[in-house]
């Protein structure tokens, strides 16, 4: 009925007019499948180990300005890490942005993307393991709901494949056929269980769970020796920017408290 588009192809991608977000039918499904076991739980299991080592990169950084009691504006540390995390796995470069922001790789995809990359038990003390934190279904359902309310993407496309009609609705073939995710996050539209804004179907984003993995890691490793809270420099309401992906049009800023 649609065609299996993500985003309307304006043909002005350049190099990237094949990127598996943008490729239609057979060209992104040969993408897709070639791309797909990079993505798997055995190959999530063997990143883990890096991900590690740039998290606890991540909460030595975070430490220096939580000891000095300065507030924490939150992209300047988990989009490094983020960026750290991909460029290893994908690249098998350590640039260590959180240590290095001008690093030539580190100022070069800046330039590329136009924007930087982005209550658990205190009892939970040990070393953050792999299976134990695929477990932890409070803290999936913690994210989930944070990207329901506040979607990455502020709304979804499709192309129609074919001339339909649903209830007496023609979409005519070729038309766009948008979903404003946006709209919806004020009122609660499914269950408990399905509380989450990840595109599914044949195009889900195919790093969704690498990108899960990485959250739920840094989330459980800062937690077990800090708690998040406001200070004077947060912003309260957020205001938010849709322009393009969904941000926060200032950064947000909040304070580190160690856990006794």
């Amino acid at each position: 009925m649609f065609r299996i588009t993500l985003l309307q192809n304006f043909r002005l991608n350049g190099e990237l007019y094949d990127a598996v977000s943008i490729a239609e039918d057979d060209q992104w499904r040969r993408i897709r499948s070639v791309l797909s076991p990079s993505f798997t739980s055995g190959r999530l299991k063997e990143m883990f180990s890096i991900m590690k080592h740039h998290s606890a990169n991540l909460l030595g950084s975070m430490k220096k300005k939580a000891d000095k009691d300065e507030p924490l504006e939150m992209k300047e540390f988990f989009g490094p890490y983020s960026m750290d995390v991909v460029t290893s796995t994908a690249f098998s470069v350590d640039i260590d942005s959180l240590n290095n922001p001008s690093d030539p790789f580190v100022t070069n995809i800046k330039k590329m993307l136009k924007f930087d990359l982005f209550n658990l038990s205190s009892s939970l003390l040990g070393p953050v393991e792999y299976q134990a934190l695929m477990e932890m279904e409070y803290l999936d359902g913690v994210i989930n709901e944070s990207l329901r309310l506040y979607p990455i993407a502020p709304r979804l496309e499709r192309v129609a494949k074919a001339t339909v009609e649903i209830n007496g609705l023609v979409i005519p073939k070729d038309m766009v056929v948008m979903v404003p995710t946006w709209t919806f996050t004020g009122t609660l539209i499914c269950g408990p269980s399905q509380r989450s804004s990840n595109l599914r179907g044949p195009r889900n984003c195919i790093g969704m769970r690498f990108a899960l993995v990485m959250m739920r890691l840094a989330l459980v490793e800062i937690l077990q020796r800090y708690s998040f809270s406001v200070c004077k420099e947060t912003e309260i309401p957020l205001e938010m920017d849709i322009q393009g992906l969904l941000m926060p049009k200032r950064p947000i800023q909040l304070k580190l408290e160690a856990r006794s």
